[in-house]
């Protein structure tokens, strides 16, 4: 009798926390349903954003990018190599190639 009882008492909380829960979530998605979706993802938040603007002394030097690279540079030029917006540098390596540093490797 006593496992009965137990079983009985463990099922009616256990009934009453999972009832709640699923309470609590029909509540949020009334709630999510009457706001308007923008709100609900904060568009009107990134809306007034406005991106920073890139500080060149806040660019990496030259041997941090090589270090990053895992090359030893011995001299750098940048231009602006073949594509609509992509720009990077050219870096001799010392195995007598080059290698192109871009924005993208740089943040690797």
């Amino acid at each position: 009798m006593k496992v009965l009882r137990l079983s009985t008492q463990l099922h009616k909380w256990v009934a009453l926390v999972v009832g709640l829960q699923v309470l609590f979530w029909v509540g949020g998605g009334l709630v999510m349903t009457v706001i308007p979706i923008e709100t609900v993802r904060s568009e009107h938040r990134a809306a007034e954003l406005k991106p920073a603007l890139l500080e060149v002394g806040a660019l990496p030097t030259l041997a941090v990018v090589a270090r990053r690279a895992g090359v030893a540079p011995v001299e750098a030029e940048l231009r602006t190599t073949p594509g609509p917006t992509t720009q990077g540098s050219q870096i001799p390596i010392r195995s007598g190639g080059t290698r192109m540093m871009s924005l993208a490797t740089i943040s690797e």
